[in-house]
């Protein structure tokens, strides 16, 4: 295996006879020949190891083979140049449909969105809930374009609009986590304690946030507890809980602040940007009067309910039903 020489291995002609799969991508020559270097390799390490099976070969001996093969796929890999495109992430990206929300408009629908784009939308939904009921696939993605509809509507009032494109995985998130935090958990299918569902959002930038609910903590009408990395799809998450409610047991009266599936983290990521974090609570009127009383004008509703109809001063402690 150290004598293996993958220009020589490519000019007798083996690439294409060795990969069983040939470039199935697209990727060209680079992707190629790592395929086909590493299935070498493979081979190899099987015929090596086999013989000396045979012969009685000892643990050390096939521990050293394995430490052989890894190091010479890694160098493989380091010594093979793949396109700007592909190294970055890039593939394939300008052919995805895409919802561009232009920064004059304040009345956005995803009718103005890509060719192909609600139909990316609802298979990406149905690749992570293949179950889901068309009655609740469509509820989902209501509330998930009213989100962007809430979202394109501020950008255009702020007078300085600007354009934004929404992603089929953005928006498809959007109308997952309200499908699991709302419909699957008001239904019983789905338990987590996360005190209650999904009924607003805040967009803000993450170090004022962060900022808002240390002054919030500071003033001790709320106790605020910080989870981070609380679960595989959450980084950041708060649970801000009426002091009087604290002892109580249940909580009911508390809200949750927290990101979802965001692909980056906005506490070290694109921190000058704005983003759209998830709240929820037990009960949808108590958590958007609190939302609002702590947080004013970046607080907003989903689910057809209007911030403006909201109440600040109407919550009130547990017991909640």
């Amino acid at each position: 295996m150290d004598n293996f020489d993958l220009r020589k291995y490519l000019a007798e002609g083996k690439l294409n006879e060795d990969s069983s799969q040939g470039d199935m991508y697209g990727l060209g020559p680079a992707y190629q020949a790592l395929d086909s270097g590493i299935q070498y390799y493979i081979d190899e390490f099987i015929k090596d190891i086999n013989a000396d099976i045979e012969e009685g070969a000892d643990k050390a001996s096939v521990t050293e083979y394995l430490n052989d093969l890894i190091k010479a796929i890694a160098a493989l890999r380091d010594s093979v140049t793949f396109p700007p495109d592909l190294a970055e992430g890039r593939l394939f990206e300008e052919d995805k449909p895409v919802w561009t929300i232009e920064g004059w408009d304040d009345s956005p629908t995803i009718e103005s969105a890509d060719e192909g784009y609600v139909e990316a939308v609802v298979n990406y939904i149905k690749s992570t809930h293949p179950n889901i009921s068309d009655k609740d696939l469509k509820k989902s993605m209501e509330v998930a374009e009213e989100t962007w509809y809430n979202e394109g509507r501020e950008n255009a009032k702020s007078g300085e609009g600007e354009d934004f494109d929404v992603s089929v995985e953005e928006f498809a998130d959007g109308a997952i986590e309200y499908y699991e935090d709302a419909l699957m958990l008001a239904e019983g299918r789905l338990y987590e304690y996360v005190l209650g569902s999904r009924h607003g959002t805040l967009f803000m930038k993450f170090k004022d946030l962060e900022a808002e609910i240390e002054k919030i903590a500071s003033e001790g009408d709320f106790a605020v507890r910080r989870k981070s990395n609380p679960s595989d799809k959450v980084q950041h998450e708060w649970e801000i809980v009426p002091i009087e409610d604290v002892s109580s047991g249940e909580e009911k009266s508390g809200i949750r602040i927290y990101d979802y599936k965001f692909e980056f983290d906005p506490a070290k990521d694109k921190t000058d940007e704005p983003h759209s974090f998830s709240v929820g609570g037990v009960d949808k009127v108590n958590t958007l009067s609190i939302l609002k009383d702590l947080f004013g004008a970046e607080a907003r509703a989903i689910g057809g309910t209007n911030i403006n109809d909201i109440d600040p001063n109407a919550w009130i402690t547990s017991p909640l039903k």
